[in-house]
């Protein structure tokens, strides 16, 4: 009884005609009045004896809108099933009519998967980078561990120097707006480990005295690396708080016994430190080449994304950024971080993970993969671990919040990235 027509709005969405002539509604309605005296108790009636059209007369409005939601949902359901679509976002209902002794019609506009072909995606070629210790990577793990167990003495008259532990306050100003992302309370910093993010900050902060202010002007380049700050003439101030001398214990035996029972000379913690960093530059590399294959294989297709899923994607990035920032005691009400703003820099990012998503799942779907239980499990876990949390109280939070569907893509995802990266053609540096 349903008639319908559809409109290609763009490649991802669609706009459908929907119109169901006033007999089907009367149809409907009657079917929904007859269900509803059967379960409902009127005044002087048992249940289920009341008179149609004593149940009318109470419950005709209620009757009408339940009636016309049952139509939108089973219109929309008739028009996927009869235009084979896949949708990805939720429905919007839009030009409803419903007026007495006229057909029912409304328009169905939503978002569906795109429709690509796949291309070649074995023998993606990686370029694979050999992966080296060397002696200064080992001895500067060992000075973090010195540094971990250093004595600190207050510097309370000279200039402070390279290898002294500050704490300061810095104030970055264009003109006179302040720019939160390069300011800070209470920063805690080791002079000449070239930790701050601003380049030669720290030489302007070496020579300086406890309860000392400094101001000095920098000259962002046009090609610096944070966006927001090329180009700009920024004033810095800085107010050196604190200041503490390093005082390293010796890299001896002693010390090694101290730090690992299980270790008995420098050289032993030299061997030991020299495996770990070379299993964590070797996961560092497998990371940079699953990149590069990726960035490969996305860069062979172009096709229409939908707009829903690119818009969540994005405001979830942005949502994601402007929280860690406010952790960290950004004032984010500042314009540079309006939404249009982390609109314009985050959109590309999240295009191409959605775009990733997509073309992932279609592997997946060739290749007949799946996720089981175990494997659920097992991708949890791992996130349980970066979060803090147990594997059972991750999982039950993701039921919760109704999320288990979306990890499960994740987890997919990331199977099937393994799958391709094991089918990658390495090539020697």
């Amino acid at each position: 009884m349903w008639s319908s027509t559809i409109e290609d709005v763009k490649p991802t969405k669609k706009k459908i005609y929907m119109k169901l002539p006033f007999e089907g509604v009367a149809q409907k309605f009657d079917e929904y009045v007859d269900r509803l005296r059967k379960n409902v108790t009127i005044k002087g009636f048992r249940k289920g004896r009341a008179t149609r059209t004593l149940v009318l007369q109470q419950y005709r409005e209620e009757a009408k809108q339940d009636t016309t939601k049952e139509l939108l949902k089973n219109g929309y359901q008739i028009a996927t099933d009869k235009y084979k679509l896949e949708p990805v976002s939720e429905p919007v209902f839009t030009d409803l009519k419903n007026e007495d002794n006229t057909p029912f019609s409304f328009n169905i506009i939503v978002d569906v998967r795109p429709k690509f072909e796949l291309k070649e995606y074995k023998g993606i070629e990686i370029e694979k980078r050999k992966v080296e210790v060397t002696d200064e990577d080992v001895e500067k793990a060992i000075y973090s561990l010195q540094s971990a167990f250093a004595k600190l003495e207050d510097i309370k008259q000279r200039e402070v120097k390279n290898g002294d532990v500050v704490i300061i306050d810095v104030e970055a100003r264009e003109g006179e707006k302040k720019i939160d992302s390069i300011s800070g309370d209470n920063v805690y910093l080791e002079l000449g480990r070239g930790n701050l993010k601003v380049e030669g900050m720290e030489k302007e902060i070496v020579g300086m005295k406890v309860g000392e202010k400094k101001s000095f002007e920098k000259q962002f380049p046009q090609d610096y690396s944070d966006g927001t700050l090329r180009n700009k003439k920024v004033t810095f101030v800085i107010s050196l708080k604190t200041a503490r001398e390093k005082h390293i214990p010796p890299a001896d035996d002693e010390f090694v016994n101290k730090i690992d029972k299980s270790l008995n000379t420098i050289e032993d913690l030299r061997k030991k430190l020299r495996e770990r960093i070379q299993k964590t530059k070797e996961e560092q590399e497998e990371a940079r080449e699953k990149d590069e294959m990726m960035e490969k294989l996305l860069g062979q297709y172009d096709f229409d994304l939908p707009d829903s899923l690119v818009t969540q994607e994005t405001s979830a990035t942005i949502m994601g950024y402007l929280r860690e920032l406010h952790y960290r005691g950004v004032d984010i009400r500042q314009e540079e971080y309006k939404h249009s703003e982390m609109r314009e820099k985050f959109e590309p990012e999240a295009k191409n993970r959605v775009k990733t998503t997509f073309i992932l799942l279609k592997i997946a779907d060739k290749e007949k993969m799946s996720i089981n239980e175990k494997e659920l499990k097992e991708f949890i876990s791992k996130e349980a671990q970066m979060k803090g949390f147990s594997v059972d109280e991750l999982y039950e939070r993701y039921v919760k919040e109704n999320a288990l569907s979306l990890v499960k893509t994740d987890a997919l995802s990331e199977k099937v990235v393994d799958f391709l990266y094991k089918n990658a053609i390495f090539k020697e540096q």
